[in-house]
């Protein structure tokens, strides 16, 4: 995941088109595993990983950062698009657990977008995306916000 970071970073600061990076992660996935065990956990995380691969192309990589969170990474797309992939990936998630036995969830979405200048690196960006997040999850989960700058996010 960070090779290739790396790489969609250089060429979108090359090209001077947008680098983007979404942060996600399942809301209450703790109350997930209490519930319902951690084999049902396990399914929950493959739900969304399976989800998340549709969204992939040679422009998107997705991958699990850790825990329940996840990490879509892009290059040259749109703040439409972005969010437009958001609500698709919200809407694979609960027509998978609905065709399933699986126990619905939701996900937060915090994406950071912008053109890279000379200053900004990768982690300035996983950053911001994780930022977002956490704004999320204060807001009350299962919601989307992309940003474009830190300040974004009001304090």
């Amino acid at each position: 995941m960070n090779e290739k970071a790396d790489i969609f970073f250089d060429k979108a600061f090359s090209s001077q088109t947008s680098f983007s990076v979404e942060m996600l992660d399942i809301d209450n996935f703790k109350q997930i595993n209490d519930t319902y065990g951690h084999q049902t956990g396990d399914q929950v995380l493959i739900c969304l990983a399976e989800a998340m691969n549709t969204l992939t192309d040679e422009n998107t990589i997705a991958a699990r950062y850790g825990g329940d969170e996840f990490i879509l990474i892009r290059k040259g797309k749109s703040d439409e698009e972005l969010l437009a992939d958001a609500e698709k990936l919200n809407a694979l998630i609960k027509e998978k657990t609905e065709a399933s036995s699986l126990p619905s969830f939701t996900i937060s979405q915090g994406i950071f977008s912008r053109i890279p200048d000379y200053r900004s690196r990768v982690w300035d960006f996983t950053s911001g995306a994780d930022r977002a997040l956490y704004a999320c999850k204060n807001k009350g989960k299962n919601q989307t916000l992309l940003i474009h700058h830190p300040k974004d996010l009001a304090d």
